[in-house]
């Protein structure tokens, strides 16, 4: 009788934990107004172009130090999917540039994706997977990295920003440092007004 009993407790206290799941799971659109649900949002295959502030530099650092500097970055692609209840919003890129570099140039070899997932206050967390570049003989890139959060836009302006500072580690190469820190300040210029919500 007493197993009878445990097992149903386990049993009980399993349905809990799935329905407490179930509850919590993320859902992620991208919106064209402020309000929580989203009233609009954006439809798939919506352009995605994200540019580097006028003004600001993108900085690489190794060993604790200042090792380049880069101008006009830019990201662009198309979002796969709308995103909804359990679901990020993908966007594959098409674009992503960084240049003209001071010190060396930065070949993308794979142009990896975007992945938008959604925190409070209308924001939401960006993870850049599976980007890879070339710098000379050195060849950095990771799977999933946290870059940023975007902002909703400030008062009287139609963009998001996001603030960029991510550590890289060293695929390959002879003599490279073993990571590389790439830092900048960006905006996304489309789909504009963007805000990011929960459905």
């Amino acid at each position: 009788m007493k197993h009878l009993r445990l097992g149903g407790l386990i049993a009980a206290m399993a349905m809990a934990a799935l329905m407490a799941g179930a509850g919590t799971a993320s859902a992620t659109v991208l919106c064209k107004g402020s309000t929580t649900p989203c009233g609009a949002d954006y439809a798939a295959f919506t352009e995605f172009k994200v540019e580097q502030m006028p003004g600001n530099t993108s900085l690489w650092y190794a060993n604790g130090m200042t090792v380049d500097t880069c101008e006009n970055s830019l990201m662009l692609g198309k979002t796969q999917n709308t995103g909804g209840f359990g679901l990020a919003v993908n966007v594959f890129f098409s674009t992503f540039t960084w240049g003209p570099c001071e010190k060396k140039a930065k070949k993308i070899v794979e142009l990896g994706e975007l992945e938008i997932k959604s925190v409070p206050e209308g924001k939401g967390t960006l993870f850049l997977k599976n980007l890879v570049w070339e710098e000379g003989s050195c060849r950095f890139g990771g799977k999933n990295a946290d870059i940023g959060v975007i902002t909703k836009p400030e008062a009287g302006k139609t963009y998001s920003t996001f603030l960029v500072d991510v550590k890289y580690p060293l695929i390959s190469g002879l003599g490279c440092p073993a990571t590389m820190t790439w830092a900048a300040t960006y905006k996304v210029t489309a789909p504009t007004p963007l805000y990011i919500a929960e459905s």
